[in-house]
This record gives structure tokens, sequence and C-alpha cells, in this order.
């Protein structure tokens, strides 16, 4: 994750003076007490007692009122920018009056009486007041008597057409009512089905058809019946399609994004779809679609109204160019980056081919003994809509300088893939990869995994770390070598949100085919023969709508190999541990494991990475108040053998391992988190983790600092 200075300064710049901001702030409003709450219950008592039996939450009914009430965040640094503090607004309070009374009509309770509002001091706040004698800190409480709710009696669906007609569109628009009879009567019911009746009438080819909605009711009956008068009009057939506003892009491939065709019956849904898909591209930051009701009107030979679209575009800059230097960070160190352009062009050659080219450059710091300078020069183009609509063509390259615990390494690479949107929730995907992953030769210091039991006598050793450094990773890693696969990937995403989901499924498959290019003199493979299939799928339950939400997750991964071919790259391993798996444990930190030879931190692991490896995650999630959300979790996770090796069968030292970090069947973790809703970029988290079972005192020399872990992103943790 990258951010700015820019957010460094606002961040340190916002809790330095939010005490002062709320204290001009409250000078400018000396006169007038601030709202901690805004109340609002039942008028039914038992004894002593007020029994708050409202039909609905108070929450959905404060949504409606023009008081609001001041959330306690306000009063916390940074918070304070982004709750506002509510004063008592003239007479907005008492005006509220009138709104909770609608807010029951509009559901059924045409009697509800607001029977007694008022303002006083709120509890609990301190007791001062404001120079002019008025408490400083107020709460408004509204008592509501509720009534009885009225129920929808009878339903009518007087259609405008002649005998026939008149009676099939009847038949059809009765069943999609959005409600049923005997059921509590809702106005907003009665709009879904006036909508729904809109809808259905235009995909029928009705495209002026009119829909309005008469309600009747007799709250001393408790009886609601509802008419709906129908217009549908004429049948309609499309007429041409013109669009307005192009300049740069090509008319010809806007027009394979239009799901109409001159003639065809009316549909009101291609019309919508037509609309997204146009947007969509990417290239446009308005897109309009008028049907020309109000042309000249024309009928066809059969005699059907013709009705023309016009379509109206605005153009996007072609050309971007950005600097953004700042500070990308994980759970294993973070690094500055004084310097990162980006070059863009989403309409290269005027064929709707998007280039970005992007350079950066920075340092990194993972511990005392690992840090280096890193960098990565890339360069993507994709051609949307090639060869045909929804396939897109894609071709990367890319030099990477990077760094990781216990060694150091450089990659060239390149990708040439194919993508397939089938469905805006299905999506498909294969592409060749061929990289070279060369390990910096200066740095090949890890040694083999040490006897836990010894005690080394060398000053600045830890124990068990007293072999000589080895001269590879391990003892069968390749340095340099050169990787070749085929990757295809599945995804179905059915959330509401991918940013940040409150509901839904998602479903992502993944297989690497590896292949070697040739054999070597002495018959070794020239590069690696393996399949790599990863698999995750996330689940999101709405216990309570957008306040309470289960959140589940689970996925794993294997590389399979053949025969006497069983070493891997260092690089493709399966490693578990960090955000977005067993957040309890560093990121890779959970699985096979060497030791920096050259350490002498009290951090000298090097993770070695795993064949097979599982995880999954278990999390609820709670919405207290506006935006804020409060999290708790437990992760688990496990892997098997080690990608170091050149045996399939795990090592003694591996074996003692696994028995030691997976006594309980599988690692894991607990953690509670915060989480804030941005609006438009998702959400901003902080998670705190820590192992439920204390490390082995056998792993004691090769353990990382903390049993714990904090994790801050940008972004949900899945």
């Amino acid at each position: 994750m990258r951010t700015s200075p820019l957010a460094y300064l606002l961040l340190i710049a916002s809790v330095a003076v939010t005490s002062g901001c709320v204290s001009r702030m409250a000078q400018a409003r000396m006169d007038v007490p601030t709202v901690l709450s805004v109340q609002v219950q039942g008028d039914e008592i038992v004894g002593k007692k007020r029994r708050n039996k409202l039909a609905f939450s108070a929450g959905a009914i404060r949504d409606g009122l023009a008081q609001r009430q001041t959330s306690v965040l306000h009063f916390i640094p940074p918070f304070t920018f982004f709750q506002p503090r509510y004063y008592l607004e003239g007479t907005d309070w008492r005006d509220d009056r009138t709104r909770i009374e609608n807010f029951y009509s509009l559901r059924g309770y045409f009697d509800a009486k607001v029977v007694a509002s008022q303002v006083s001091r709120s509890k609990g706040a301190r007791q001062k007041n404001l120079p002019n004698g008025e408490p400083e800190f107020v709460k408004v409480v509204h008592t509501v008597q509720q009534g009885e709710p009225s129920s929808v009696r009878r339903v009518r669906i007087e259609v405008l057409a002649e005998p026939g007609i008149k009676e099939e569109i009847a038949e059809a628009l009765g069943k999609h009512l959005s409600f049923q009879l005997g059921t509590r009567f809702e106005m907003s019911a009665v709009d879904d089905t006036q909508a729904e009746f809109v809808r259905w009438l235009r995909g029928a080819s009705y495209a002026t058809a009119t829909v309005q909605a008469l309600v009747e009711a007799w709250p001393e009956d408790l009886g609601v019946e509802v008419t709906y008068v129908v217009d549908p009009g004429p049948e309609a057939v499309f007429g041409d399609v013109n669009i307005d506003g192009l300049d740069r892009v090509a008319e010809r491939y806007v027009r394979k994004h239009i799901f109409t065709d001159a003639g065809e019956p009316w549909d009101g849904d291609a019309v919508q779809k037509t609309k997204r898909e146009i947007y969509g591209m990417g290239v446009f930051t308005m897109v309009t679609l008028t049907p020309e009701f109000d042309a000249d009107r024309a009928y066809d030979e059969d005699g059907r109204l013709v009705v023309p679209v016009n379509i109206g575009v605005r153009e996007r800059k072609p050309r971007s160019f950005e600097y953004s230097p700042g500070v990308e960070w994980d759970i294993q160190g973070f690094t500055l980056v004084p310097a990162a352009f980006t070059w863009g062009n989403i309409n290269l050659g005027k064929r709707l081919v998007r280039a970005t080219a992007s350079v950066n450059a920075g340092y990194r710091f993972l511990s005392p003994s690992d840090h280096f300078p890193t960098g990565l020069a890339a360069l993507t183009v994709e051609w949307p809509d090639w060869p045909a609509r929804n396939l897109t063509l894609r071709a990367e390259g890319s030099v990477e300088l990077g760094v990781e615990k216990g060694y150091k390494f450089w990659t060239p690479g390149a990708v040439v893939g194919l993508g397939w949107n089938a469905l805006p929730w299905l999506k498909f995907g294969t592409s060749y990869n061929l990289s070279f992953y060369d390990i910096l030769p200066d740095d090949l210091r890890i040694g083999p995994e040490p006897e836990v039991t010894s005690q080394c006598p060398e000053v600045g050793k830890l124990p068990g770390n007293c072999t000589p450094p080895s001269d590879a990773i391990a003892p069968e890693f390749d340095d340099n070598y050169l990787l070749s696969y085929v990757r295809e990937t599945l995804l179905i995403d059915l959330r509401d949100n991918p940013l940040a989901a409150n509901k839904g499924f998602m479903l992502q498959l993944a297989s690497d085919q590896a292949f070697p290019w040739g054999r070597q003199p002495d018959g070794a493979l020239r590069g690696f023969r393996y399949v790599k299939v990863e698999a995750e799928a996330r689940g999101f339950i709405p216990v309570i709508e957008n306040q309470f939400v289960v959140a589940l997750r689970a996925g794993g991964a294997h590389l399979f190999t053949w025969n006497d071919e069983h070493n891997l790259p260092i690089n493709k391993a399966v490693y578990l541990g960090g955000d977005g798996t067993v957040r309890g444990f560093k990121s890779r930190y959970l699985g096979p494991r060497g030791l920096d030879a050259d350490c002498t931190s009290n951090d000298c692991v090097v993770p070695l990475g795993a064949r097979t490896g599982i995880s999954g995650s278990v999390e609820l999630r709670f919405r207290p108040v506006g935006g804020l959300w409060l999290a708790g979790f437990t992760d688990f996770g496990r892997t098997w053998g080690d990608a170091s090796t050149d045996d399939r069968l795990p090592t003694e030292s591996l074996k003692e391992y696994e028995a030691l970090v997976y006594a309980d069947g599988l690692a894991f973790s607990v953690g509670g988190g915060i989480r804030y809703d941005l609006g438009s970029i998702g959400r901003v988290r902080i998670d705190f983790a820590a192992r439920i079972r204390k490390w082995p005192e056998e792993l004691q020399a090769v353990r990382e600092p903390f049993p714990w872990n904090i994790h801050f992103n940008l972004s949900e943790s899945f």
C-alpha cells in the first residue's frame, strides 16, 4: 500500500490542531447547545418503567429527521473532521414531530402520533452552561403513540387498452407485485411495484408506458386499497441510434457495445445494459441514453411506434502523467519511494488501446541485515474488445529489483494474456508468463536448519546457528533460473461491493502449468516442471442489514511434481502468515523456514515456502454508528512439505517443526480491529492479531520477535 507524504502531513496536522478547531467551532456557536443524542421511544408504561416497543428501530426513524445528533467520534482526534458537530437548530426538533408521523404513515401506521417532544440536559455530559445560561450538551426525546397498522385489503390493476390485450397485460403485471394481500401497508412496496410494472412494460415493447399508483386508506378499518392505472401506449420498436460527443474515440468501437438494432422490439433492459457497457469502456466521464419519444412520430408497416435513441458522451483526456512519491509498507517492513512516475494513455493510436508505463525507485528496510535499494520498471498494454467484445488482450514487461528476508534478487519478466468478461460477475483469463529470477551472489547467506536444542559458543550467534554459512539459499534451492508457465484463472464475484463487501459470495480459482526449456548436459531440467493449483472462497452473510455481518474465508494451494522432479522455485512456493491469511504470524512466516546465517538480531527467520497450504478466517463485523465498523476474528492455517528439498519426503527437522507448530492440527490466531468507510475508495482498517498458543520453547531461537501483529491497510482483510 502506498501513502503520499501529503497524507501524512494531513494526518499529523489533524491530530495537532483538532483541539484548536473544536475550540474555534465552539466559540462560533457559544449560544447554541450541542445535541448529543436524539431519542425516539414508545409511550407504553408498565409500573414505573417505560416499555419502549417500537415497530421500527430508532435509528431508522432518526435517519429521516432534520435534527441530527453528534457522534461520540467527533470528540476523538482525528475523527473530528469526519464526524461533524450538530447543534440544536431552531425549530427543527419541533418540526421533526411531523416527520416522525409521516414516517409511520408511509409504513401503514396512519394513527401514529408524537405525544411529547422535549429537550433536556444530557446526563453524563459535563454539567457546564453556555454564557447565555443554556446547557452546553442536550438530548432530544420524542415519545410516539404508534397505534395499529393497516394492511392491504385489495389491489386493482386498470389497463387502458383494447379488450383482450388489457386482460393479458393485467394478468402478467399481477405476477410482479412487491407485496401480498393482508400484509402491512408500506408505501415503498407500492412504489417498487409501480417501477417494476414500468420496467416490465418497457421490456415487453411498450416504450411509452406509464403507470399511476392510487392509495386509499381507511384507518378506522385498518385497511388500504391500492389501484394501478396502466397506460401501455402503442407497441414500439427501436429506431436509429445517434451518438453525439465523439472526438478521439472512433464510433465503431462504441457501437460494439450497443445492444439495440433498428426494427427490433423495444426492450428497456437493453437500453440500460447499453448505457452500462458504454460507460464501462473507461474512456467517457459521462454517458446519457435518451429515447426520442417526442420526435416526429413514425410507425412501421405493422403499426408499431419507431423510437430513435440518442446517446450522448463526454470523453476523458486520453493521456495522463503522475508523480506520486510516498511510503509503501506491509507487515514485513517498509519502503521509501522518493521516485514514482506513471504515464498513461487510454486511447493509444485511437484504437482504445490502453498503455501504462511506470518507474519507481526506493529503499526497502526489513531488518538490520535485510535492507536494499528497490526498483520497478513496467510497461503494460491492454486492448479491450479484441478480437471480439468482452475480450481483452494484455501484454506486460517488467524489471524488478527487491529484497526478501535473507536474500536480494532481481527479475525481468513478460506476460501475454487474454481475458474474457463473460458476464458482469464471471471472468476468465489465460496468460503465458516468462521470467528470470536471479538471487544476488553476495547475499546467498542462508544456513541450514539449526539443531534447536544445542548451544552456540560463538559470540553474536543465536543458539543453534553455529554452522558456517551456506553458499546457496538452501541445500537444493536453485540460484538463478528461468521460469516459464501458463496460467488460467476463473473469478465468480457476486459481492455487493468489492471494496467493502457486506453481502454476497466470491470464488477465485487459478492454475499454473510450468514447463522446462529442455535439459542441461548432465540431464537436469533447464527450468521447472510443476502444476500449482490455488483456490479461495469468500462469503458475506448479513445478519442485520448494513449493521452486523458474518464474513467467512477459506483457501488453499498445492504444487504437483512428477517422478524425480521435486525441486521448486522459491518465489512460487506456498506461503502463509500475514494480512489475508493467518494474521497472528508475520507475512510468510507460517511454514518451513531457515536461518539468516549473518543475522545478529532476534529475528533471523527466512521463509522457505511449502508445497501445500490451507488457511481460513471467521470474522464478525458490527457497525455501531455511521461508517465505523468493529470486527472480531479468528484465523487458522497449516502447511505441508518443503519447497527447498529435492525429495518430497519431509526431513526430520521439518517433521519436528510441524509437530510443534501444528500441535492442535492447525495454527490459530485471534484478534480484533476497527474499520471506517471512506465511500468510493473503500475502508481504512487497523487489525490486531495474536497467536493463541505459546510459541514452543524448542523454537525460541528462530521465533519472530513478537507473538502478535498489527495490520493497517486501505482495504478489507478479505
